[in-house]
C-alpha cells in the first residue's frame, strides 16, 4: 500500500497456518470466520445444558433428603415423643425456679431481696447501709436510682415554691397591701391615649381576691380584669366612694 510492502497478515492472526494456507480469497475468508463463531455458540450452548443438568440433579438430591427427614419424624416412636415433652417441662421447670438478679439478670442464691420491688438481688448490684451477710437489707440500684430522682425532683419543688415566696415578699416591701375603698391611680398606655387625654385613670378598689389581685372600678363601671399591686399607685385623695361605681362591665388595659 502506497509504495510500501505488506506488513501484517493472516500469519500474525491465531488461524493455524494448514488452515489460512488454503485460503485464496476474500470469500473462503469470510466462511471460516463465520464457521468458528458457529463453532463458538454450539459450545456454549452444551456447556449451558451441563450446569442445567446439574443444577436439576441438585435440586433432586435436596428434595428426597428432606422427604427422608420427614418420613422419620413421622416414623418416630410415641415413647420417643413423650420423652422429649419431658424434657421440655423439665427445663421449663428449671428455668422457673432460677432466682435472676432484678438489675444483673443473672442467678442468685436467694439470700436477699430489694426492700421495695421485692426482686431477688445481689449485694453488689444493690445499695446497702448494713454489712453483707444473709437476709441484709438492700436496695437494688434501679429502685435506689428511682428514689433519688424523686428526692431531686421534690428538692427542685421547694426551691421553686422557696423562690417565689421570696419573690412576693420583695414585692410586699416595696408596695404595701391597700385597703378596700382606697383611691388608687392606674396608669394609661401610651398607645391608646390621645395627647390630650391623663396619663392615669382615677379608681377605687373594689375587692381583693385570695391572690393577692385587685378589683377596681370608677364611675363608669367595673373593670372586668384583676391588677396586681405593681400596677396602680395610691392616690393622696379620695374623690370616689365603693356606691359611685355602677355595675356595668368595663373592658381593662
Amino acid at each position: 500500500m502506497f509504495g510500501s510492502a505488506q506488513k501484517i497478515g493472516l500469519a500474525d492472526s491465531s488461524i493455524p497456518g494448514d488452515v489460512y494456507a488454503s485460503i485464496e480469497t476474500g470469500e473462503d475468508l469470510q466462511e471460516l470466520v463465520l464457521s468458528s463463531i458457529n463453532k463458538i455458540d454450539v459450545q456454549d450452548n452444551e456447556k449451558n445444558i451441563e450446569n442445567d443438568e446439574q443444577l436439576n440433579k441438585l435440586q433432586n438430591l435436596n428434595v428426597t433428603v428432606i422427604t427422608d427427614d420427614i418420613d422419620d419424624s413421622r416414623n418416630m416412636g410415641t415413647d420417643e415423643k413423650i420423652q422429649q415433652s419431658a424434657n421440655a417441662n423439665i427445663d421449663l421447670g428449671k428455668a422457673e425456679s432460677l432466682k435472676l438478679c432484678a438489675v444483673c439478670k443473672n442467678e442468685t442464691s436467694g439470700a436477699h431481696k430489694c426492700l421495695d420491688c421485692h426482686e431477688y438481688v445481689h449485694v453488689i448490684c444493690g445499695e446497702s447501709n448494713e454489712n453483707e451477710g444473709f437476709g441484709a437489707n438492700v436496695t437494688c440500684k434501679l429502685c435506689f436510682r428511682k428514689n433519688s430522682i424523686n428526692v431531686e425532683r421534690e428538692c427542685a419543688k421547694l426551691g421553686l415554691q422557696e423562690q417565689a415566696n421570696k419573690m412576693v415578699s420583695l414585692s410586699n416591701s416595696k408596695f404595701p397591701c391597700v385597703e378596700i375603698g382606697t383611691n388608687v391611680l392606674v396608669r394609661d398606655p401610651e398607645v391608646d391615649r390621645g395627647r390630650a387625654a391623663p396619663t392615669n385613670v382615677m379608681c377605687v378598689v373594689m375587692s381583693i381576691n385570695p391572690s393577692g389581685l385587685y378589683q377596681l372600678g370608677n364611675k363608669e363601671g367595673t373593670f372586668d380584669r384583676l391588677y396586681a399591686r405593681n400596677e396602680f399607685t395610691l392616690s393622696e385623695t379620695n374623690f370616689i366612694n365603693i356606691c359611685d361605681v355602677p355595675s356595668t362591665s368595663l373592658s381593662g388595659s
